[in-house]
Formats: C-alpha cells, sequence, structure tokens
C-alpha cells in the first residue's frame, strides 16, 4: 500500500496561522462592520479550506496560492467593508503555498491565480445587465462614511423606513462608494413614496438620492 502524502510541516503552520489570523479579523469585522458581518464570515471560511487538503500537497499548495491572491483582488473591491483587513492572511497562505519546495504549485499556477482571481473580480462589471428581470424602481442614496454601519443614530433611523411602507432597505458598496438602497413595493402611491423619501433625507450622511430603475440610479449617483 503506498504511503499517503502530507502537506510539509511549515505549510501547514502557515495555512493555520492565516486561518487563526483571518478568525481574529472576523472578529474585528463583525464589530466594527456590523452590518457586513457575514461577508467576513464567508472569507473566514474560504481561508480554512487548505487545512481539509493536508493528504493532497500539491491542491493544498494551489488552493493557498488561489485563495492569497483572490483575499487580494477582495480587498481592493472590499475596500470601503473592511476586506483590506484580510490582507495579512493573504501574505499567509502565499508562504503557505511556496513554504516547500516540493509541494510548491509551480509557474504555472503562480502566475494563473492572480489572473484568475481579477477576473473573477472584474467579471461583474463587464456582463451585460439584465433589463428584461430589472427590479422596479427603488431609492438609491449615497453615504459619506463608512462610519454609518455603527452608527446607531442612522441605523435606528434606516430600520424605521419600512413603518413609512419601505420593503426593504440595505447597505452595501458598488463602485468604490457606499450606498444606501430602499426598495418600495409596485404602485407605491405617490404621497407615500414622497414621505418615504423625506424620511431617507434626514438619514445621517445621505449625500445624494435617486428615484428610479437601478441603472439609471447608478449612472445619476456616479455622475
Amino acid at each position: 500500500m503506498s504511503e499517503v502524502q502530507q502537506v510539509a510541516a511549515r505549510q501547514a503552520g502557515w495555512a493555520v496561522a492565516a486561518a487563526v489570523v483571518a478568525a481574529v479579523v472576523t472578529l474585528i469585522g463583525i464589530v466594527m462592520f456590523t452590518a457586513v458581518a457575514g461577508y467576513f464570515v464567508l472569507t473566514a471560511m474560504a481561508v480554512i479550506t487548505p487545512l481539509q487538503l493536508r493528504e493532497h500537497p500539491k491542491a493544498f499548495a494551489r488552493v493557498c496560492i488561489f485563495l492569497s491572491a483572490g483575499l487580494l483582488a477582495w480587498a481592493v473591491v472590499g475596500l470601503v467593508i473592511g476586506m483590506f483587513l484580510f490582507l495579512p492572511t493573504a501574505v499567509l497562505l502565499l508562504f503557505a503555498a511556496l513554504a516547500d519546495a516540493d509541494n510548491r504549485p509551480g509557474g504555472w499556477w503562480a502566475a494563473s491565480a492572480p489572473l484568475a482571481a481579477a477576473a473573477a473580480m472584474a467579471l461583474p462589471s463587464v456582463m451585460p445587465p439584465d433589463t428584461g428581470n430589472e427590479p422596479p424602481p427603488s431609492f438609491h442614496a449615497n453615504l459619506d462614511s463608512t462610519s454609518r454601519f455603527h452608527d446607531p443614530d442612522f441605523n435606528k433611523k434606516k430600520a424605521r423606513l419600512k413603518e413609512f411602507g419601505a420593503t426593504s432597505v440595505s447597505v452595501g458598496e458598488w463602485a468604490g462608494r457606499l450606498e444606501l438602497t430602499v426598495q418600495v413595493p409596485e404602485g407605491f402611491h405617490e404621497e407615500s413614496r414622497a414621505r418615504l423619501e423625506e424620511r431617507i433625507r434626514q438619514l445621517p450622511g445621505v449625500v445624494d438620492l435617486c428615484f428610479d430603475t437601478y441603472d439609471t440610479c447608478q449612472k445619476e449617483l456616479q455622475g
């Protein structure tokens, strides 16, 4: 019976260190960026993937370098929502991939992983919009700072928007901007819409507001 291959101890050590740092970062993210805590949890879960491949050294190294490149791209794309905190994890995963000469992913993987990660992050921005399934008009507003994620006054007033007819209220990052999206039901009465709009404008940090389809508002808010 052939001997089961194992990842080198120093590689496993770097991967464990990456997982520990990712766990600490996630705890920090849950406190500082409560509204997007799920992104931190999902990112940390991805970081522990190599630890499931300790009996497959080559796959371990390839996954480590791919995740490292992905985290670097994710840090740029998710800068506003705190994903830059995972940069140390990306470095540790790179060390894990390259620490053992016999188990390194090879030149082709080392060159293609960053390109694949960058392409995956860029794909949503080049995909044509699906106009056939575009949601109805809704409110979109630019916010002035990421601090709004954990501003008690902002979050309290944001939650109350549903009392004025909003069906969904969310905050996210789009094209490097922090944006509030407030959806309303089909056929929302004009007077009710005006009252809701007034409440949105009263939220701390709202600097621009648009009510239209998503694509139209994006052009206006980016202008």
